[in-house]
């Protein structure tokens, strides 16, 4: 489980926490990596949990590079959860896991790599401080829609958070916070298709057991006049079961590029007119094995004066 000292965070989907896997701390202690498998179209909800109940701390949540939310833990309340972003003080529009989309148009301002570099992450910046005093609503940092990414660019899976649906949901209170600019905790979840987690061996894959016919077994318990013709019976079982399992390998590796594949859209510059084609996109272009994301952008700190949109306790509907 990704935790950190007294800090722990998890994603859920349907009610039900999502298995992490690989999970890796650093040297230090201050930061911790995993990963999750994720769905298109499912809703997600981002958790944190303080389990001395002594802190207080910002917990800056980070969706594929954007700060969507800043909640708080404070001894009050040791834990809390996000399931979206907020668009008034009584809505919100839900996180949710949605497919990629690629563009060959050069001129797009979307092949900065910069922004980039953070699809398939959720991030989560613990940050000590203190809670100082009551402020206005004003709604979260607006996240970008789904737009195409340039297709040239190293990008790290066919998944990427979007805003789903808009639900009714009651604000909390707004305070501002004064970090104490000690070194942050930071808790990253990297997400990406079941299958893909799989075909890159971060993820076990399914148990498949072949049944065998019980008259084998017998045949292979029997006298030994029959030995060499109970030992090919064993043998073929054995082959059996070993060609299930490499088929279900295969069907898996297929179904990255059928099911997952992604829309590329191409468009020229100065044409009013776009055309649309539609291909396959290679799993071997998602984050091959051993690669590592760089992952060093951090929620900046508030200014002199300023105050964040620090939000006490959950979001409740």
């Amino acid at each position: 489980m990704p935790r950190l000292d007294d800090f722990e965070a998890w994603i859920e989907v349907e009610g039900a926490r999502l298995d992490e896997y690989k999970v890796e701390t650093d040297q230090a202690g201050k930061t911790v990596d995993c990963w999750i498998p994720s769905e298109a179209g499912k809703n997600f909800v981002v958790f944190c949990k303080d389990h001395s109940k002594l802190h207080t701390v910002e917990c800056c949540i980070i969706l594929d590079g954007h700060i969507c939310r800043r909640p708080a833990l404070t001894p009050t309340y040791s834990e809390t959860w996000r399931n979206g972003s907020r668009t008034s003080p009584t809505t919100l529009r839900l996180f949710q896991f949605a497919h990629m989309l690629f563009t060959e148009d050069e001129w797009s301002e979307l092949h900065n790599p910069a922004p980039n570099k953070s699809l398939g992450t959720i991030k989560l910046v613990l940050q000590t401080g203190s809670i100082g005093d009551v402020h206005p609503f004003r709604p979260d940092n607006p996240m970008p829609g789904p737009a195409p990414v340039y297709e040239k660019l190293k990008i790290p899976g066919p998944h990427r958070v979007q805003l789903g649906g808009e639900v009714i949901s009651v604000v909390g209170r707004h305070r501002e916070f004064i970090s104490d600019r000690s070194q942050p905790w930071k808790l990253v979840f990297q997400y990406r298709p079941k299958d893909l987690l799989q075909a890159m061996d971060i993820m076990p894959r399914d148990n498949t057991t072949a049944a065998i016919d019980p008259n084998v077994k017998e045949e292979a318990e029997g006298g030994q006049h029959n030995g060499a013709q109970q030992g090919q019976a064993v043998d073929l079982a054995a082959v059996q079961v070993k060609i299930e399992e490499l088929q279900t390998q295969i069907d898996a590796l297929r179904e990255i590029t059928r099911t997952h594949s992604a829309v590329k859209l191409e468009t020229r510059p100065d044409v009013r007119g776009h055309r649309m084609k539609v291909e396959e996109i290679q799993a071997s272009r998602f984050f091959p094995k051993g690669e590592v994301i760089d992952l060093t952008e951090e929620c900046p700190q508030a200014s002199p004066g300023a105050y964040t949109q620090l939000d006490i306790g959950a979001d409740r509907p």
